[in-house]
């Protein structure tokens, strides 16, 4: 309305250009609690709810265990983990390439505990695989399946019905990651080279939280003031 105003002489300009509305906040990131890790991680030796299973029967609690370890341990996209094939593990490094947005490579490491995991996930597979055989699989051995990104979700909401874990998707693992990594001391520039991100602005938003994080803990556990003094 206030353009064809404008167009047909009624209004000298479109009084509307001028407001600037404000930037949306920032979405809320709610990373995952060492509890709920614990409770994901237990959940996939399980195939029933968490009331009426028995441990260790569970298929495929191998490879959703190194899953949940991958995610959590180098901040994934879950395209990123679903295109990993056996020639990209480098065990002996406890590296993996990745390819990123782009088709852009880098190196993303994993700890001792997520490098285990993997190791019992391959070691049956040596030798009886192609290299380039995706890492993730899904189906029987008739029928197996690379693991795709719908498959994933689905995959993750079922471990977190079983371990009765709300709001379980890969991305955030990929914030649980990127928090706990600066809280535990980690810069900025090497979370950004690990995340594969082209800036620094997200990782900036994960440092405030982070920040906020550390502030709040300080409120409860400041010296001075549980101790009255």
């Amino acid at each position: 309305m206030w353009s064809w105003a404008v167009e047909d002489e009624y209004l000298p300009a479109n009084l509307l250009r001028a407001i600037h509305p404000d930037a949306p906040p920032d979405p809320v990131v709610e990373p995952f609690t060492q509890k709920e890790v614990e409770s994901l991680l237990a959940a996939c030796e399980r195939k029933q709810t968490w009331k009426t299973a028995t441990a260790g029967d569970q298929p495929h609690t191998e490879r959703d265990k190194a899953i949940v370890y991958l995610l959590l341990d180098t901040g994934l996209r879950a395209s990123e983990l679903c295109a990993i094939r056996l020639t990209d593990l480098d065990l002996n490094t406890n590296s993996i390439t990745v390819v990123g947005k782009g088709d852009k490579k880098r190196i993303v490491h994993v700890g001792k505990r997520t490098a285990k995991a993997l190791w019992k996930l391959v070691t049956p597979r040596l030798g009886k695989q192609d290299p380039d055989a995706y890492l993730f699989t899904v189906g029987d051995s008739a029928d197996t399946r690379p693991l795709n990104r719908d498959t994933l979700r689905h995959l993750l909401d079922r471990i977190a019905e079983r371990a009765g874990v709300a709001n379980v998707y890969p991305h955030r693992f990929r914030h649980t990651f990127a928090i706990t990594y600066l809280r535990n001391g980690g810069d900025l520039f090497t979370l950004q080279a690990l995340l594969g991100h082209s800036d620094l602005e997200m990782v900036r938003r994960y440092a405030r939280i982070a920040q906020t994080d550390c502030a709040r803990v300080h409120q409860k556990a400041s010296p001075v003031d549980n101790w009255r003094l």
